[in-house]
């Protein structure tokens, strides 16, 4: 990350503006990434009159603005919960699907998500921007992550993950006011549609592709959508393409927003100008 961070500030310091969707705790400018992190990019931001766009399909819309969105309709809000509900079994990234998310794992693994300030370093942003859109200050973030078990062997894009090794995932960041959880970014993976089965699912029983938000509030809301949702279509090839087409979508207002750190909060809608193909003309983005 060192690294990465080291090649943004050269980029943007060299006059060129930035759209990514590889650094999650640079969705809102605070609550992940430490205060000389975010100086250090403001600075090559204002040194090169460049600014720089992190998002994605989560964190950056499903479980953040989307939720923020829904609240423009509220009149209380108790909690808010924006949850991922996925199978990963056809993401083929080894390292993040074993090593960051310990798919595969003993289950008394203590890597990756497990270990304290990861989870915070990857959505903390987020949880803090909807708490921010909320006119609320956050007391704490905490941090929770527990493993289900595989009962089988499951080939997956990754490779072999064998019998009694962490078949399901579920993860969350949690924004507290008062001693109370009012701010969730929650995963819940699994590697099988029947794994870790009273583990929350789509509001009709889906377990792929569908990020839902529950509002505690008045009025309630549950509400959710879903990706590559036509018989036939990937619920990855879709999920991909909508994490890439959050960034590709924002570059004209990337380009011209104030030098800094862009936020989904402060941007305008990043409409997709452009995209309406009424006649479709055969040229498949997969």
């Amino acid at each position: 990350m060192k690294e990465a961070i080291g090649d943004l500030c050269r980029i943007l310091a060299a006059g060129k503006n930035v759209v990514t969707t590889s650094i999650s705790g640079l969705v809102y400018p605070r609550g992940s990434m430490p205060p000389k992190v975010i100086d250090a990019i403001r600075g090559a931001a204002e040194a090169g009159r460049s600014s720089l766009f992190s998002s994605g399909i989560e964190p950056g819309f499903g479980a953040d603005l989307l939720p923020i969105a829904l609240m423009s309709m509220s009149h209380k809000v108790y909690s808010v919960r924006g949850i991922e509900i996925t199978n990963y079994s056809e993401y083929g990234a080894e390292y993040d699907m074993r090593e960051l998310f310990g798919f595969g794992q003993p289950l008394d693994y203590q890597g990756g998500l497990k270990v304290p300030g990861t989870l915070r370093w990857g959505w903390g942003a987020a949880v803090t921007m909807v708490a921010d859109a909320l006119g609320a200050e956050l007391d704490d973030i905490r941090e929770t992550c527990e493993f289900q078990a595989t009962p089988r062997n499951i080939n997956t894009a990754f490779g072999l993950v064998k019998a009694g090794t962490v078949g399901a995932i579920r993860a969350a960041c949690i924004g507290v006011v008062d001693g109370v959880d009012v701010v969730t970014i929650e995963h819940v993976d699994r590697l099988a549609d029947d794994l870790a089965p009273d583990w929350l699912k789509g509001r009709s029983g889906g377990t792929d592709g569908i990020w839902r938000v529950i509002i505690d509030g008045e009025p309630s809301i549950d509400a959710e959508f879903e990706v590559g949702n036509r018989p036939g279509d990937s619920h990855n090839d879709h999920g991909l393409l909508a994490t890439g087409m959050r960034a590709v979508n924002a570059i004209p207002w990337v380009c011209d927003a104030d030098p800094g750190i862009v936020d989904a909060l402060h941007i305008p809608l990043t409409s997709p100008v452009g995209a309406l193909h009424p006649h479709r003309d055969g040229v498949s983005a997969f």
